[in-house]
């Protein structure tokens, strides 16, 4: 299944994106910002996107221009691995890893996390969603996240090249236009 949208982000938008995450603790706190994604969207910002779905994975690709200059990403080090919890809701962890190379000058970010959360029937499962970002310029970036539950005896992961190859084409396409 495929769905596409275009939608603008207003300030009760990123309420809602953040939602999830209100009232956990992250560790080291002052990774917070940088563990939420959803802090990372400007009010203003036009988003287009793509998303799919397969029996057990959701892929979703976007391309994002926002109205003013986006903020340079911090460089914190001490957040390329942070501890999220809420608890009897979710626990996880989120770290930096490699984002495919798409091109000189295009700054890019990899992240993984890693949960358990427990839903509203009190039944407890994993996920796991690898998110690709890459900075085109100061108005403009694109992003492809794959996010399903890890198939048993895989050491709690999920096969993030799918998500890979769609964001070299993204940004391939996004470049082009």
């Amino acid at each position: 299944m495929t769905q596409t949208d275009t939608k603008t982000i207003t300030e009760d938008y990123a309420r809602e994106q953040q939602d999830p995450m209100k009232g956990a603790t992250f560790i080291p706190a002052e990774c917070a910002d940088q563990a939420n994604a959803a802090q990372a969207m400007p009010t203003g910002a036009t988003i287009e996107g793509l998303r799919g779905e397969s029996a057990d994975r959701f892929i979703t690709v976007a391309a994002m221009r926002t109205p003013d200059a986006l903020p340079p990403v911090a460089d914190m080090p001490q957040c390329d691995a942070v501890v999220f919890v809420q608890p009897g809701y979710i626990d996880g962890l989120t770290t930096v890893v490699g984002a495919p190379a798409v091109g000189d000058g295009i700054a890019t970010q990899g992240v993984r996390v890693s949960a358990s959360l427990t839903d509203g029937n009190g039944q407890r499962y994993d996920t796991v969603q690898y998110a690709y970002t890459a900075t085109l310029d100061d108005h403009h970036l694109v992003a492809v996240t794959i996010s399903g539950t890890p198939p048993p005896g895989s050491h709690r992961d999920i096969d993030p090249t799918p998500a890979q190859q769609l964001f070299t084409a993204a940004v391939a396409a996004v470049r082009a236009s």
